[in-house]
């Protein structure tokens, strides 16, 4: 597959994405977002880029990950 090919490919399905929220970054810009959400870059060979990941957690994170923690046992469970 082309560059070209393999970028509107992956824009498409990102388009295509119920409740997509598209967030377009430019040198320099900074997004926060929750990593266990789906995330989805539309990398191009022909642009220079640069990522930086880290994440940090609130309590309100730690909450969240501890309900996910036990629905994932519970479910673990009951396929037994």
């Amino acid at each position: 597959m082309l560059p070209e090919e393999r970028e509107r490919a992956c824009l498409e399905y990102a388009q295509a994405m119920p409740g997509a929220e598209p967030v377009v970054l430019f040198a320099g810009d900074c997004a926060f977002y929750r990593a266990s959400g789906w995330h989805l870059g539309n990398y191009v060979p022909y642009l220079k880029r640069a990522t930086l990941h880290d994440n940090f957690q609130g309590e309100d994170d730690r909450v969240w990950w501890e309900g996910v923690r036990q629905m994932r046992a519970a479910t673990r469970q009951q396929a037994g």
